[in-house]
């Protein structure tokens, strides 16, 4: 089962948070164990080493003798916390002196090492200490009468009942502490995981909101985060579409419009001419009729399935390198007559050659309708790494008032009629490829004529 970012994002921090609170603790419980096992060892060792002290050696018994008299009674004896004592002189074993719980036979002496301490647990609660201690020879003030030296097993236990209680009060503080600090962790995992979804369920509703016609900017918190920065995306792509289904629909609806004249262009002279007989020379004037009504129906077709085909980005698929000098030649060859091209050398960039060739064609076409004289063409690369291609014709040029609609598609003037029989395609199919290579085209302010600019980048 897949969990939503909210469920995700509080499991994710509320377990990560609880694992790390229990590796802390379980750390914390076993180095304060460790220290509290260290201190008591400490202990026990002093103690030995301060028992074995006060043996001496008895000349007259000529053994290993404790002075009783003077046996430490130091904190841990005073409070009872010290459960057994014993001294024993080796490595014959025999006890010196003996006090508190009975401890069991001490281990061979291959076990034990010269002033090394031995810690371990006994099965009654204790924690027993031993030491093998070894006093060296002694001699007199004149260096005469050695006092011989002799070995002393000092073995101390202490319970371990108090040691064992704070570690189960450990163990509770720190219990408890894990369970406060889980709630606190669940409580700011899902304060968080609220807090983060939030703006992502509001940025979802105000979404859900344009399926009812309902358009609003998606909400932003202005900390210019992620979330704001996903909200301005979707909103400029929610833009976007917008104003291309607001373009289709009224591109829809001109190419309805514009589709529906020759139809019934078409509709009518079929109506008359078979209203009645006629003879042949009448027939073959009302099929001239139909038959030029229908080259325009297709060139309005083909403009609209050119437009098409560049709003679905699918032109963008054929780039290449090309030449739109050479281009722009190869189409001034059709009338040398009357176009001039001017090319001041190669414009190479990367287009498709085929849309560029009919974005020549249409703006030499368009001005060769309205201009008496010729046209005269300029191809350069401006110094901003573009292609700039000028169009110019002699003719009365465009009223201002028009020169910012001219390249809307089905758009015509009082005087105007494009290449593609007057339904208003030709320019605005220059600017749709012009803004397919990354550029766009605009009129030249002029005195006489109309100049068309048309600036494409070369990438």
């Amino acid at each position: 089962m897949r969990l939503s970012i909210g469920r995700s994002l509080f499991l994710w921090v509320v377990g990560s948070t609880v694992l790390l609170l229990v590796l802390f603790s379980l750390a914390l419980y076993l180095i304060v164990g460790r220290a509290l096992y260290q201190g008591l060892d400490d202990r026990l060792e002093t103690l030995a080493q301060g028992m074995v002290a006060l043996c001496e050696w008895e000349e007259d018994r000529g053994a290993v003798c404790f002075e009783a008299a003077d046996e430490p009674r130091g904190p841990l004896a005073e409070a009872g916390r010290i459960a057994a004592v014993e001294l024993r002189s080796w490595p014959d074993g025999a006890v010196v002196h003996r006090s508190g719980a009975a401890l069991p036979e001490p281990a061979a002496t291959g076990g034990l090492r010269a002033g090394a301490a031995s810690f371990t647990d006994l099965g009654d609660g204790l924690r027993l200490c031993t030491l093998l201690v070894t006093v060296p020879t002694a001699l007199d003030a004149d260096g005469e009468g050695a006092t011989p030296g002799f070995s002393v097993l000092a073995r101390v236990a202490e319970p371990l009942a108090p040691l064992q209680a704070q570690l189960a009060d450990l163990l509770l503080w720190v219990l408890l502490s894990v369970a406060i600090a889980a709630v606190v962790v669940v409580a700011f995992g899902r304060l968080l995981s609220r807090r983060f979804v939030r703006p992502l369920g509001e940025l979802a509703e105000a979404a859900a909101s344009l399926r009812g016609g309902d358009r609003a900017r998606l909400p932003r918190s202005g900390t210019d985060d992620e979330l704001d920065r996903l909200a301005g995306l979707l909103d400029d792509g929610i833009e976007r579409l917008e104003a291309a289904a607001e373009r289709q629909a009224r591109f829809t609806a001109d190419a309805a419009h514009e589709l529906r004249n020759p139809i019934s262009v078409i509709h009518n002279a079929a109506s008359v001419a078979l209203r009645n007989p006629r003879d042949p020379a009448d027939y073959r004037a009302f099929l001239e009729d139909v038959l030029g009504t229908a080259r325009r129906m297709g060139g309005i077709v083909d403009g609209l399935l050119l437009m098409a085909r560049m709003d679905a980005g699918a032109a963008r698929q054929a780039f290449d390198d090309c030449d739109l000098a050479a281009i722009a030649a190869e189409a001034a060859a059709a009338d040398p007559a009357r176009v001039h091209v001017a090319a001041g050398g190669p414009a190479r960039l990367r287009g498709d050659a085929r849309l560029l060739r009919i974005l020549v064609d249409n703006l030499v076409a368009n001005a060769l309708r309205h201009s008496e004289g010729g046209v005269h063409v300029e191809v350069e690369a401006d110094a901003a790494g573009a292609v700039v291609l000028r169009v110019r014709d002699a003719g009365p040029g465009i009223p201002p008032e028009q020169a910012e609609r001219v390249f809307e598609r089905f758009h015509r003037g009082a005087e105007a009629r494009s290449d593609d029989g007057g339904a208003g395609l030709g320019l605005a199919i220059v600017a749709e490829i012009a803004r397919l290579h990354g550029g766009g085209c605009q009129l030249a302010p002029g005195t006489g004529g109309t100049t068309v600019v048309v600036r494409l980048g070369r990438g």
